[in-house]
């Protein structure tokens, strides 16, 4: 279908493209802004802050337990 129902409009063009393969994530094509260290150093904080919030999950999870 070339125009949505109910659509008016001329159609002056239709173009039809026949593709054999298509890859968006074509890791040649795609250059590397920050490395593996520059990314763990970014998200240091970030896990530690999870892993003090698993800790505190646990525990917190644990006082339940014990109460109920």
């Amino acid at each position: 279908m070339v125009r949505d129902e109910g659509e008016n409009t001329f159609v002056e063009r239709v173009y039809v493209i026949h593709l054999e393969a298509f890859d968006w994530n074509c890791p040649q094509r795609i250059t590397p802004r920050f490395t593996v260290d520059e990314i763990r150093t970014i998200l240091a904080p970030f896990e530690e802050r999870l892993q003090a919030l698993k800790a505190e999950n646990a525990r917190l999870r644990t006082q339940l337990a014990a109460k109920g």
